[in-house]
């Protein structure tokens, strides 16, 4: 791809070289046939007549003003020698045409080599000025062209009452031998068009040989073009890189139809790694057992550098990365504050709050007037109310207004991860634009509710008031917020809907789930009249979390099916790490991605991957565990499980359960159609998402 760039720059360069030789070539061909002598005509206009000037011969004064006048030149041999040049000068007396070694008498001023350059304008004087007094512009015009440099004068007559003055204009001795206008012009001037320097220009390249430019934009080309390949070379002991890697940009498709892209490469590649560029950074990718276990395992590859590109904030490409990488200085703090939050003491007291607010919102559901609700939106919703409550501020957790800006400041910055921000992470494009200003409302907002706090004392039983606490300052608090909000959101909020929309479709496994729902609140009911939603009330944590098996299914596989993209990794090692094929390494500094779509897609591993089937997970199937190592990553794996695994797992059994619950259903297009299946997702969508079409729960109120 390379050389056929390279070849088509050359020979755009020979042709535009050519083009503007043959133009001025035959421009000046127009005006030459045979060597002569110098002749210059001054013609009326439709040429009634015509007179002969010889050089330095004065013009005489009874033209009218309306002539053209036109200076020609012919030449025909020795092309090479220098281009002689005329200049046609107005003098009280008269209108001369001067040589252009002409000097005037009493001078030895040697004229200069481009004397054209020293003329500003000349003056048209004698006789004949008065008639020049309240002509229109049209019967002033004339024309001096300058044919032997290819000149493009253009010639205007300036009436006497524009200029202010009709006094001749007083002629000094000019450089180089010409006579120059010295002070204020008289009432007619030529002014030169500023379109002559560019044509100068060009005509002295135009004799130019072609070839020289055709060799120049060839070896410019191809040192451009190298410089840039050489930048996305790979190692020689690094897995084969990619034939699309382009400079620049890297593989465009691994943004564009990622699973696609990255499945061909893999089938591509005999030992299924591979290498290429997302914009600077180097990436290799693994699959198989033995590279998913490399992946999820080595301890020499970092999580946190790796995802930085994830999101769009790319670390600078050193080639030795160090544990003393300033990313682990927050992702150590937010380790640590997050394992605090997900204590069994937290969740104890914070269940009855969470179910409150999960009852709430289905209330709203109740009393929506078209009987339907978009789970994708209202479901999505209660997840990041919870997730609020869990990491976040009471005050943000309970004003619907505050909670709906807040939602639409991390779905900004969760949209500002392009491959733009990834490609070019300094440019600030619209999206690197919109997401520092909305993290720059998130920091406000939450800086607002610290001061208000610190002005009366208030003390609140929430994530934000503990890390007040241990004195994070309200910077820390929102990177904290939005990391936790990745966490908890990207993938919880987005399933919890998609679980619906399976169990809507899928009588048999709706059934069971019901089943389930009635044996546990009846299990742990206080009162076992009490209505169904009242006996869920008293399910207590541990049962949340461990005694809904069925539930946990239908999740277990919607996260297979929606845990799109790739995961990310870096060598901060400093070494090569090698990937077990043969002499193959990961270099130092080099990112490293893994698809989950390796395992997950696998019809060896997942018979019929694409077919949302809870039953994989039975203990007589168990597909997940029987075949391979790491055979399930939605709640990730090895030395990174997720670590927001107990309270997504809790949150969804509870908004599932209560839905259950609440509600009868069924799946329906944005026409009102029923839906006996879901919608297959896209496997190409880098992270977890909502279908493109629309698509409904049609509710009905159970009678309890």
């Amino acid at each position: 791809m390379a050389t056929a760039l390279t070849t088509a720059l050359g020979i755009l360069c020979v042709a535009l070289t050519s083009s503007i030789q043959r133009y001025y070539a035959s421009k000046i061909a127009l005006q030459s046939a045979s060597y002569q002598s110098p002749h210059f005509q001054m013609r009326e206009p439709k040429h009634t007549s015509s007179t002969s000037i010889e050089p330095n011969e004065q013009i005489p004064l009874s033209l009218p003003l309306n002539a053209d006048l036109s200076i020609t030149m012919t030449l025909g041999s020795k092309p090479r020698r220098s281009t002689k040049k005329y200049r046609a000068v107005k003098r009280p007396d008269g209108i001369i045409v001067e040589h252009p070694r002409y000097r005037p008498a009493g001078t030895s001023q040697k004229p200069t080599r481009n004397p054209e350059r020293n003329l500003v304008s000349l003056d048209h004087v004698g006789a004949q000025e008065k008639h020049t007094q309240g002509a229109g512009p049209n019967s002033m015009e004339h024309d001096l062209m300058g044919i032997s440099m290819g000149m493009d004068i253009s010639v205007r007559a300036v009436p006497v009452d524009a200029m202010g003055s009709d006094n001749y204009t007083r002629l000094g001795r000019g450089r180089g031998g010409y006579n120059e206008v010295v002070r204020e012009l008289t009432p007619v001037h030529i002014m030169a068009n500023g379109k002559m320097a560019v044509l100068d220009v060009l005509q002295q390249f135009s004799n130019i040989n072609p070839l020289f430019f055709a060799i120049v934009g060839l070896a410019l080309t191809a040192c451009a073009i190298g410089a840039l390949s050489y930048s996305h070379r790979v190692p020689k002991n690094a897995p084969p890189q990619v034939k699309d890697d382009l400079p620049v940009v890297g593989a465009l498709g691994f943004w564009t139809r990622r699973w696609e892209w990255w499945s061909e490469r893999r089938d591509q590649s005999k030992t299924g790694t591979f290498s290429f560029h997302a914009g600077p950074n180097m990436i290799v990718a693994l699959s198989g057992d033995r590279g998913r276990q490399l992946f999820f395992e080595s301890k020499d590859l970092g999580f946190t550098e790796g995802y930085a590109v994830l999101f769009g904030n790319s670390p600078k490409a050193s080639r030795t990365i160090t544990a003393e990488d300033n990313n682990l200085s927050f992702s150590a703090m937010f380790h640590r504050r997050l394992n605090f939050f997900l204590k069994n003491d937290q969740f104890r007291r914070k269940l009855p709050i969470l179910i409150s607010d999960t009852k709430q919102a289905l209330e709203a559901i109740k009393n929506e007037p078209s009987g339907r609700t978009n789970p994708f939106e209202s479901l999505y919703r209660i997840v990041f109310r919870l997730t609020i409550r869990m990491v976040g501020a009471t005050e943000i957790a309970d004003d619907p207004q505050m909670l709906e800006e807040v939602l639409k400041m991390f779905e900004t910055i969760e949209s500002s991860s392009t491959a733009t921000s990834v490609l070019f992470p300094k440019l600030p494009s619209p999206a690197l634009l919109k997401r520092n200003w909305a993290g720059a409302q998130l920091y406000m907002m939450i800086d607002k509710i610290i001061k208000k706090r610190a002005a009366s004392d208030e003390k609140h039983d929430d994530a934000l008031q503990y890390l007040l606490d241990q004195g994070d300052r309200a910077e820390r608090v929102a990177q904290f917020v939005v990391g936790a909000l990745f966490a908890g959101l990207l993938n919880s909020g987005i399933n919890v809907a998609w679980v619906m929309s399976y169990l809507a479709t899928s009588p048999e496994w709706l059934a069971k789930a019901n089943d389930e729902v009635r044996s546990n609140a009846a299990r742990y009911a206080k009162n076992p009249n009490a209505p169904l939603l009242q006996q869920l009330d008293d399910v207590p944590t541990e049962a949340w979390e461990a005694e809904f098996p069925v539930i946990d299914m239908c999740l277990r596989d919607s996260l297979r099916l929606n845990l799109l993209g790739t995961a990310f990794r870096r060598n901060i090692s400093g070494k090569n790490i090698p990937t077990g094929n043969g002499d193959e390494v990961i270099p130092p500094g080099a990112f490293v991605t893994y698809a989950p779509g390796d395992i997950h897609y696998d019809p060896e591993i997942y018979p019929d991957p694409q077919k949302w089937d809870p039953a994989r997970y039975m203990p007589d199937r168990a597909e997940d565990k029987k075949k391979a190592a790491h055979g399930f990553l939605g709640w990730g794996s090895g030395r990174h499980p997720c670590l927001g695994m107990r309270f997504a797992k809790l949150e969804q059994n509870i908004i599932t359960a209560y839905f259950i619950a609440t509600f009868d259903f069924k799946l329906e297009d944005e026409s009102g159609n029923v839906l006996t299946v879901a919608p297959l997702v896209d496997p190409n969508w880098h992270s977890a998402h909502k279908p493109k079409e629309l698509q409904f729960l049609r509710v009905t109120t159970k009678q309890v």
